[in-house]
């Protein structure tokens, strides 16, 4: 029986418990983050979008990064994915190092936290991580090769190739190979693979350029990889970009001086505990620089939102710190949808108009999520223009898809929701949702009846009006005259009164109460009344309509407390705030509006 050697078990034991911590640091922890990446890109099977690919450099990674990304349409299957990527990277890694003298399971594990940190980063796609791949299987091949003018023409032909496959990543891959030849195999032909190679990074990219890719010349030795990536992805890929290089020369450098052939860093406690300790501090800086826990929070909500899971979205609004601005844009559409905001909206965070709608700007995030409100409202006409935007923004997607179909159906717009179901018709996991939406087109008298649609073209515009999309006003008295009966376009009216502190906007609007069925004057609408009265003798309460004996003492008390710390005003705040912070009294005394200190998420 053939005794397995322990330092084999505790290899397989180390790369076990690193991949297995890999796949639950994304299935877990980075899962909406996955799913987030999956709702960015719409992989299609189609010949037309399929050969756009090949319009770049790097166009077939790209591809397969766009292919896999697909199946992040299941979180856990992203990980999966991910999680098989890593473990390539660390076997490619092991056998390079182990070919250039370098034995030490620790210098393989340190690209898989590289990795893992480039992957925490929404702005990172797959299809970098798989050219990290295809550029170390080159390698790996190339320094297999013993026969040196076969390494020689390998590394030469593969280097064309892979140019056309992976853009930038072969000009990576010739870098590394001229570093072995010139460290590792010496002689002349080492300086000839240098001159051809160096010549061939040139003037491939320079041939490419002037003849087969429509693209700027300066992005010729780039592509795929773009420099305008954000500082957080740039911090862990240079280290990437700069890990073999160095690893190979510290190697050769070590045999120098140490005047070894290779370094056997064994299974002795002494390696096993500095080892240790690298990589822990390793995971360790991972975890604080790379894993963004408060975006990972706000996808969490964002993904509860698409699943109008609206408890939920409440539940997790609570646990965000801070006041982002998208955060509190999702709460408050949650409070209206589960018919708690003017009963409860503040009872949570609250700062402004802003929590109400996003103001809008020309980037990827405004159009992306802000357009989910005015789609609520019945605002059909600028609901359909921010999702048409987004998608200007972001490419093909399938939210901005989804939405645009259904803007256009209930505009009565058949041809036009038609081509925007064709585009999910040829996907893998929305083709489903298209099929179910294409019975509207085969028979548009369902349309009036289902619940969502048909409410929403109930409240199509009668009158035009001039739209006036900014952060003051969004049109909601124009809504309310088309519809009087919308309800949502009343209750984000009063909320921008009382987030506003304008007590005369919101007694102007309190009529509204009988028009719209309500049983009872709901609890923060009863709060700034009896502040109303208190300040202008007027009794402007609807008729039928009367005021809870509740927030009235409730109100007497705040009063008092407030009168007895009134010449302190942070102690007033203090005292105030244990009973009376979720009141719109606390709001209306104590709040800043606008005074958000996150204006955005970092989702942007």
């Amino acid at each position: 029986m053939k005794i397995v050697p322990v330092n084999s078990i505790l290899r397989i034991i180390v790369l076990s418990v690193s991949l297995t911590g890999l796949f639950l640091y994304f299935g877990v922890f980075n899962r909406f983050h996955l799913s987030y990446l999956e709702q960015n890109q719409l992989f299609r099977y189609n010949a037309d979008y399929l050969s756009d690919f090949f319009s770049v450099p790097g166009g077939l990674i790209t591809l397969a990064g766009s292919f896999l990304t697909q199946f992040f349409h299941f979180p856990w299957a992203g990980a999966i994915i991910l999680t098989l990527i890593g473990a390539l990277i660390i076997v490619l890694s092991q056998f390079i190092f182990r070919k250039t003298g370098l034995h030490g399971i620790l210098f393989s594990l340190i690209p898989l936290l590289l990795l893992a940190a480039l992957q925490s980063n929404h702005n990172h796609p797959v299809f970098l991580s798989l050219g990290w791949i295809i550029s170390l299987a080159c390698v790996a091949a190339f320094i297999s090769i013993e026969n040196n003018r076969l390494r020689f023409w390998f590394g030469i032909v593969s280097f064309v190739l892979l140019y056309f496959v992976a853009g930038f990543f072969s000009i990576l891959t010739i870098g590394l190979e001229i570093l072995y030849e010139l460290l590792y195999k010496k002689g002349i032909r080492g300086y000839r693979f240098m001159v051809a190679a160096i010549f061939l990074s040139f003037i491939i990219p320079l041939l490419g350029w002037k003849y087969i890719y429509l693209i700027p010349v300066s992005q010729a030795w780039l592509l795929p990889v773009s420099l305008s990536s954000p500082a957080p992805v740039k911090a862990f890929f240079y280290p990437m970009l700069l890990y073999f290089p160095l690893v190979l020369l510290l190697t050769f450098t070590g045999k120098q001086i140490l005047k070894k052939t290779g370094f056997n860093f064994s299974w002795k406690w002494q390696y096993m505990i500095s080892g240790a300790a690298v990589y822990f501090l390793s995971i360790f800086m991972l975890i604080h620089f790379a894993y963004d826990r408060k975006n990972e929070l706000f996808l969490s909500i964002d993904f509860s939102y698409q699943s109008s899971d609206w408890e939920k979205v409440l539940d997790l609004s609570n646990k965000y710190p801070g006041n982002n601005q998208l955060v509190l844009y999702f709460t408050n559409i949650a409070l209206y949808k589960s018919g708690n905001m003017a009963d409860k909206m503040f009872q949570y965070r609250q700062s402004g108009t802003g929590g109400l709608w996003l103001e809008w700007k020309r980037n990827e995030t405004a159009p992306f999520f802000g357009g989910e409100v005015f789609y609520h409202l019945g605002y059909n006409n600028e609901a359909f223009r921010w999702a048409f935007e987004a998608m200007e923004a972001k490419g093909l997607n399938p939210r901005s898809l989804k939405r645009l179909a259904a803007t256009s159906l209930i505009n009565g717009n058949y041809a036009l929701a038609g081509k925007y179901l064709n585009y999910l018709d040829q996907t893998l996991f929305y083709r489903k949702w298209a099929k179910d939406e294409r019975r509207f087109l085969m028979d548009t008298t369902l349309i009036n009846r289902d619940n969502e649609l048909g409410e929403k073209r109930k409240f199509l515009l009668k009158n035009d009006f001039i739209a006036d999309i900014n952060v003051n006003n969004i049109g909601l008295n124009q809504l309310l005259v088309n519809h009087p009966e919308n309800r949502m376009a009343f209750e984000y009216l009063m909320a921008s009164c009382l987030l506003k502190k304008d007590l005369n906007a919101f007694a102007a609007n309190i009529y509204r109460l009988n028009d719209l069925g309500y049983e009872k004057i709901p609890t923060h609408y009863e709060e700034a009344l009896v502040l109303y009265q208190g300040l202008t003798k007027n009794n402007i309460v609807p008729a039928g309509f009367q005021i809870s004996n509740t927030t009235r003492e409730r109100f007497r008390n705040y009063a008092h407390i407030f009168a007895a710390s009134r010449n302190n005003m942070d102690k007033a705040a203090h005292a105030l705030s244990v009973d009376f912070g979720n009141t719109f009294w606390f709001y209306m005394q104590f709040a800043s509006e606008g005074s958000q200190s996150e204006r955005n998420s970092k989702t942007g």
